[in-house]
């Protein structure tokens, strides 16, 4: 197999560039040529979530807004299409649409069903009810047919935030979102995405978000999904602005949760992924990957800006270990082009990588990390003059397997 070549001024830009200095001596993993994976030092971990410092200003939490206002798909909701002996339906129409929401936030799950949508839909602007709440999931399949819906317009301080609210079994497929716009003001767990805020289980596959407008103050943000175990497999996001305050952001899923998974054929480009939470993370696809076996096939991120002040990496922002057990975090024919990453602040971003930005308290423990016929190149990193991460720098291709 080929050797692992990096070209350019910054060898670590593969994975992470850790900028952190201390009086500890660092542990460098053996077998990285060239510092590929960060280093780790003694107390270099982040905080559990319950210790998590909240985004929000004190005072300035926002109250809930009322889910049934004069302009809400939900008070034009149609249910008339709805007959509970039936498994499989179709509908065209914004008001049907909502009588999905309707039907499932009121208790029908939708499980062994099948709904597919047969035309266009402009929602207009109208504020959006996402479909299925955190004690109603939809739990039912839903096919898009490739159908554009424009126009969704979602103002919340409510969990589980998106077209769908949270998802379990079944699958999504085929939906094409165009020109959303989410203002999520719930702090702490918020979970929020432009397909489902929550694909708990199930599959999300060949779906795309065109032109989302995503501002969330909580943890959990996604331009699919905002966190969950669902599969997401070919789904594209294209000139999204995805911003939270809270932490776990990515521009496909904001975390993917613990066990092995497969990520095929996903993409984000001419994007900008924000996270000004002190602890990050935030990647072009992944914010946050919990432990367990995961493989990456055919992702690409390309001229998109990532900004954070800590844990941004070009496919996952961080990555955790699950110990003794150990885990293969594995990258197949992935393309990271054009990428720049930028603080969102002042001072300097730390911990940055083409592919990994940064390992979670256990860090890479028992962790190998494969790089297949991968390349990442033209990847800018902007940071302050006293970061030890290069001004301007890039990096090359790297082919072949790169283990700790």
């Amino acid at each position: 197999m080929a050797l692992c070549l990096l070209i350019g001024m910054m060898p670590t830009a593969v994975f992470a560039a850790d900028d952190s200095a201390d009086s500890n001596p660092p542990t460098v993993y053996e077998g990285t040529e060239g510092g590929a994976l960060e280093t780790e030092q003694e107390g270099d971990r982040y905080l559990p979530d319950s210790e998590q410092p909240d985004p929000t200003l004190p005072g300035l939490q926002a109250e809930p807004t009322a889910e049934a206002d004069a302009d809400n798909w939900l008070n034009e909701a149609d249910t008339s299409w709805y007959d509970s002996g039936e498994k499989n339906f179709e509908i065209d129409t914004a008001a049907e649409l909502a009588g999905l929401a309707k039907l499932v936030n009121g208790g029908e799950t939708f499980a062994g069903k099948i709904v597919k949508l047969t035309g266009k839909i402009d929602l207009l602007g109208k504020e959006w009810t996402p479909i299925g709440t955190k004690d109603a999931a939809f739990q039912g399949s839903f096919d898009g047919g490739g159908n554009s819906i424009t126009g969704m317009t979602i103002d919340s301080a409510s969990d589980h935030v998106g077209l769908f609210g949270i998802t379990k079994g079944g699958t999504l497929e085929q939906i094409k979102l165009e020109n959303a716009s989410i203002v999520s003001t719930r702090s702490g767990d918020a979970y929020v995405g432009a397909i489902t805020g929550e694909g708990y289980t199930g599959t999300i596959q060949n779906c795309s978000v065109t032109g989302l407008k995503l501002s969330a103050k909580g943890n959990f943000v996604g331009g699919i999904s905002g966190q969950g175990y669902a599969k997401i497999n070919g789904c594209t996001v294209d000139d999204a602005e995805i911003e939270s305050a809270g932490w776990k952001v990515g521009g496909i899923i904001g975390q993917l949760n613990e066990g092995a998974f497969t990520f095929a054929r996903n993409a984000v480009q001419n994007s900008n992924t924000s996270c000004t939470h002190v602890s990050g993370p935030v990647g072009g696809i992944v914010g946050f990957c919990n432990y367990g076996d995961k493989s990456f096939t055919e992702c690409v991120v390309k001229n998109t800006v990532i900004k954070a002040k800590t844990a941004a990496g070009g496919v996952i922002g961080s990555t955790m270990s699950n110990g003794a057990a150990g885990q293969t975090f594995k990258f197949e024919d992935c393309e990271i082009s054009h990428l720049t990453f930028e603080s969102v602040d002042d001072g300097k971003i730390t911990k940055s990588g083409g592919f990994v930005g940064a390992k979670y308290w256990r860090g890479l423990k028992n962790t190998a990390i494969e790089l297949n016929e991968c390349t990442a190149q033209d990847i800018m990193v902007n940071a302050a003059e006293d970061s030890t991460v290069p001004r301007r720098s890039r990096m090359g291709t790297a082919s072949s397997p790169s283990r700790t």
